[in-house]
């Protein structure tokens, strides 16, 4: 191996260690912001009238049975199901589809 080979290998290595770096820093930056959202949403005390019961005890039974006579529930039971394919389409094909 000649003086200018181990120069190029030299630089390509070190391209890759400071690549890697910033892929590290980025990584870290992001698991920090997360923590940071998680300690502030676990430190927000629950609502009063939801932890006295659940939130059907709030709403009225005339409203509750027209939820029920509509299909609410059906309905998004089906809008969570398309938004889950949505988001498992998007990770698997990394963006592309």
């Amino acid at each position: 191996m000649n003086f200018v080979e181990s120069i190029i290998e030299f630089f390509v290595e070190a391209w890759t260690v400071v690549k890697d770096f910033f892929k590290w820093i980025i990584n870290w930056f992001f698991e920090q912001m997360l923590n940071a959202v998680a300690y502030v949403m676990e430190s927000i005390p629950a609502p009063s009238f939801m932890s006295n019961g659940s939130l059907g005890d709030t709403i009225d039974p005339d409203i509750l049975w027209l939820c029920g006579q509509a299909g609410v529930g059906e309905a998004l039971l089906i809008l969570s199901g398309a938004i889950v394919f949505y988001i498992l389409r998007r990770v698997l094909t990394l963006g592309i589809w």
